[in-house]
């Protein structure tokens, strides 16, 4: 038997994937740029109060960032998008998700947030774009999880 999520209040975790920075020059140009931007992009969506908290996924290249609430998840592991999203999400049990793309958004404001925040709220999930997506919102609930859904995450099973 599945606990009914539409008691559950909790708020979304915001999921930042950052990795293959490169390591010649100009490669380390862009990768530094693309960190800079994720850790602004991030203090942005946690200014708003409206996330629990971050987490920064990377290929284990990365310095931790000081910024409160953001965690570091490193793998330097085989790399499949799909199943590190899965991971991540049963391993932190997340029962909502705001995931974006590494220097993806920058210039993404606090209300732009909070209205993707208040989607998740309502159980609607939300992308930037269908078919190349550097933003994807998206509630665990019982009734989104479809053939793709994700086992064990944002659930408890009850005896």
């Amino acid at each position: 038997m599945r606990a009914n999520l539409a008691s559950v209040t909790t708020k979304p975790a915001l999921i930042t994937f950052l990795g293959g920075l490169g390591d010649a020059a100009a490669e380390s140009i862009v990768g530094t740029a693309r960190w800079a931007a994720s850790l602004d992009t991030i203090e942005t969506a946690l200014s708003t109060g409206e996330l629990s908290r971050a987490i920064l996924v990377t290929d284990g290249r990365v310095s931790p960032p000081d910024i409160p609430s953001v965690e570091l998840d490193a793998d330097e592991g085989p790399y499949h998008f799909g199943r590190r999203l899965a991971a991540v999400i049963r391993r932190h049990n997340l029962s909502s998700v705001l995931y974006m793309g590494g220097g993806s958004l920058p210039l993404l404001a606090p209300d732009t947030f909070a209205a993707i925040t208040g989607a998740l709220d309502r159980g609607v999930g939300v992308t930037n774009n269908t078919y190349s997506s550097d933003l994807v919102a998206f509630p665990l609930t019982p009734a989104a999880q479809g053939p793709g859904h994700v086992p064990g995450a944002g659930h408890q099973d009850q005896p």
